[in-house]
């Protein structure tokens, strides 16, 4: 008896698996863009700045500025304080889908959110860097029909 007791105190102290669930909104450009959110972003744009300000037991923190060359949804500003971070320890296999990180010198789609003090925060799952300066002929055909709607 003893013996099973002391198994089932083991089992119940092993952690837990959590299986990532995320809704389309999160890895679905086309869904994420039907949210229609006051503060979402779409932008092209080249990393000016990457520095690491931060880190934590569980990740680093990165403040990036971006050079936008085009934008369908954000600001209008050309340039864009976003905010990027890295999970180095996972407590749950969801925490590196939302890591996001970027470097100098690369062109990127960025979409995501503002947050309360305008700083962009991108989704890994839905922004792109770029290759050679191109979007994909998904993400192309994708931007052109957000564009006409916008301009209806």
């Amino acid at each position: 008896m003893k013996l099973f007791m002391s198994i089932l105190i083991m089992l119940a102290c092993l952690p837990v698996a959590m299986a990532c669930k995320v809704g389309p909104v999160a890895y679905d450009l086309a869904a994420f863009l039907k949210e229609k959110k006051a503060t979402t972003v779409v932008v092209l744009a080249r990393v000016e700045s990457s520095k690491e300000v931060a880190l934590t037991e569980f990740g680093r923190r990165q403040d990036l500025i971006l050079s936008v060359s085009r934008r369908w949804l954000g600001p209008q500003s050309r340039t864009l304080s976003a905010e990027g971070y890295v999970v180095i320890q996972e407590r749950s296999d969801c925490d590196a889908s939302f890591s996001f990180s970027a470097k100098v010198g690369e062109q990127w789609l960025i979409v995501g959110e503002t947050d309360s003090h305008g700083v962009v925060r991108p989704s890994k799952l839905l922004s792109r860097r770029l290759q050679n300066g191109k979007l994909s002929n998904e993400d192309a055909v994708l931007l052109r029909d957000l564009e006409r709607k916008i301009n209806e």
